[in-house]
């Protein structure tokens, strides 16, 4: 992404929009923050897109059910996704202990995984394509993610859902970013990175 960018600063070109909310060299948007509030869903539909506060997010539209079932106990799961590209993301170590608070529990716990991921210790590994993500987080009971994109194909799944948060600030902000990425309706928890913490 970051060449990307780059190219398409160098090169000038018009035809393109880099909607991405932290890429500041590419516009001034982020220095509002600096002043006042604008939550990221806010941030992309006005500041980034230039669409009225009043146009409301639409679901994706090509979500598929989700295939090999059997991988998952249904009703009793719990799909873990720990890993982010925008977002500070916790030890692996904070994971491990909430996977192992939920297994105590008697729930089968997932990492969702891509790539050369790994899953965290404790859980089984999960290579689900995100067109069938929210079919798997309600099959299998509930998710928990550190904040990032996932959350957003999962904001309307009919499932117990938890976002976690590190304990920071984003960006060049002044804002937290539990306050900047707040999902609502979902069950929030922010982590200094050690469970005890939470």
């Amino acid at each position: 992404m970051d060449e990307f960018v780059q190219a398409v600063i160098f090169k000038r070109e018009e035809n393109c929009i880099i909607a991405h909310h932290d890429r500041p060299y590419t516009d001034n948007i982020i220095k509002f923050l600096d002043k006042r509030f604008l939550s990221f869903i806010d941030y992309y539909r006005c500041a980034v897109y230039g669409l009225g506060k009043e146009t409301e997010p639409a679901a994706p539209s090509n979500l598929a059910d989700i295939e090999n079932k059997e991988r998952i106990v249904k009703g009793a799961s719990v799909i873990m996704s720990p890993y982010a590209k925008s977002i500070v993301e916790l030890p692996a170590e904070y994971w491990e202990e909430l996977a192992a608070q939920y297994v105590k529990q008697g729930f089968s716990v997932y990492t969702n995984v891509t790539h050369d991921e790994q899953p965290i210790r404790g859980t089984s590994e999960l290579r689900v394509p995100i067109s069938q993500m929210k079919a798997a987080a309600e099959y299998a009971g509930a998710f928990i993610g550190i904040r990032n994109g996932l959350c957003d194909v999962l904001y309307e799944a009919d499932c117990k859902k938890t976002v976690v948060f590190p304990n920071c600030i984003y960006s060049t902000t002044p804002h937290k970013v539990s306050r900047f990425f707040h999902l609502p309706g979902w069950e929030s928890v922010t982590a200094n990175g050690s469970l005890s913490n939470a």
